[in-house]
C-alpha cells in the first residue's frame, strides 16, 4: 500500500504524486495486453480501466488513513476537461476530487489528476500527474485550474458536451 502523508492537502498531494510517479508505468506494463484489448473494443474507455487499476491502491491507502474522496479518484468524468492535438494523438484530461477527513467531515482540499493520452491507440505519452489545491468548492477549483492553465479555462466540462451533443474539444 502506498505511504501517504495526510497532515495537509499539500503533503497528501506530494506523497500521492511521488507514489504515482513510480506506479504509472509498472501498472501499464503489468496490464498492457488487457488495456490494448480494451482499447480495441471500447476506445478511450480503456483509460478508465487503467485509471481504476492505477488509483485503487492509493484509494485504499486514503480510506485506511481516514480520508474520503469525492468523487472517487481520479475524479468525475462529467466535470473533467480535455483538450489536445487536432489529430487526437496527444490529449490531456484534467480530473479532480475533494478530500475530506471522515472523522469530522472537514474538507482537506482537492487532488487534481492530469492524464496525457492518445485517442488513436492506447498510449500514455507522459506520466500521470497529480497535484493538490487547498480549496474544495467545485466552482473555486474550476476557477483556480482555469487561472493555472488557459487551455483548461477554454475547455468545457464533458457533461456540457454530452448535454449539447458537441464533438470532442479542440
Amino acid at each position: 500500500m502506498p505511504s501517504i502523508d495526510t497532515s495537509s492537502i499539500e503533503r497528501l498531494g506530494e506523497t500521492s504524486a511521488a507514489w504515482l510517479a513510480c506506479a504509472w508505468q509498472p501498472t501499464q506494463n503489468a496490464h498492457e495486453a488487457r488495456l490494448q484489448h480494451a482499447f480495441a473494443r471500447a476506445g478511450e474507455r480503456a483509460y478508465g480501466l487503467y485509471l481504476r487499476l492505477l488509483f485503487s491502491p492509493l484509494a485504499r491507502a486514503m480510506r485506511a488513513a481516514g480520508l474520503a474522496v469525492y468523487p472517487p479518484l481520479p475524479g468525475g468524468l462529467a466535470d473533467s476537461r480535455e483538450w489536445g492535438l487536432a489529430d487526437d494523438s496527444e490529449r490531456q484530461r484534467w480530473f479532480w476530487s475533494c478530500v475530506v477527513r471522515e472523522d469530522d467531515e472537514a474538507p482537506l482540499g482537492t487532488l487534481v489528476t492530469v492524464l496525457h493520452h492518445d485517442h488513436t491507440r492506447f498510449r500514455l505519452p507522459q506520466p500521470v500527474q497529480l497535484f493538490a489545491l487547498p480549496v474544495a468548492r467545485a466552482a473555486v477549483v474550476e476557477q483556480e485550474l482555469g487561472r493555472m492553465n488557459g487551455a483548461f479555462a477554454a475547455a468545457a466540462p464533458l457533461r456540457l458536451h454530452a448535454a449539447y451533443g458537441a464533438k470532442a474539444q479542440p
